[in-house]
């Protein structure tokens, strides 16, 4: 098995560590370790919670902020087991693997409803991606002081293969 050598510095009290393997003799202590795993216990834990949830579903698609998303979500009301669909622009996406959310906006007359959900959540159906927008943020909490024109999105452009000028 192979091996990593941690070094603590002496000075510090909570033993601040490094992973070089650059020995400083005078000022830091080191000390020889068994490596782990290459993938620790945790990270593998998470990849089957996932591979489960999305056992049977439709897979997830490619999306980014500034994306207009239809999201399909189970609701049960009283007895009744039905699916909403909620529609709106990606303002904000977290990749925490298992616990990834995202945030998604949407304008009903004056008022704006956003609404998080988790990505591997058995309350989404599916996410269907309807725009692809253009913006230059990761978050676009900004949007929130925006209403009517000031705040659209620039839809991205797709690459013209040629071929829809053959279907003319």
């Amino acid at each position: 098995m192979d091996e990593i050598t941690i070094y603590r510095y002496r000075n510090f009290p909570n033993y601040f560590y490094l992973w070089h393997r650059e020995i400083f003799y005078d000022r830091l202590l080191a000390i020889v370790v068994p490596s782990l795993v290459s993938m620790n216990l945790l990270e593998q834990f998470n990849q089957k919670k996932v591979a489960e949830l999305m056992e049977g579903k439709q897979p997830i698609p490619e999306f980014s902020p500034g994306d207009t998303l239809s999201v399909h979500v189970i609701l049960s009301e009283g007895g009744r087991v039905r699916v909403q669909r909620f529609e709106g622009v990606c303002i904000a996406r977290r990749n925490r693997g298992l616990h990834s959310s995202f945030v998604v906006r949407r304008v009903v007359g004056n008022v704006s409803i956003k609404r998080r959900f988790p990505l591997y959540s058995p309350v989404i159906e599916s996410i269907q991606v309807l725009r692809r927008g253009v913006v230059r943020r990761a978050k676009l909490y900004y949007l929130e002081g925006l209403s009517g024109k000031s705040s659209r999105i620039k839809e991205r452009r797709r690459p013209n293969t040629g071929t829809d000028s053959l279907k003319k």
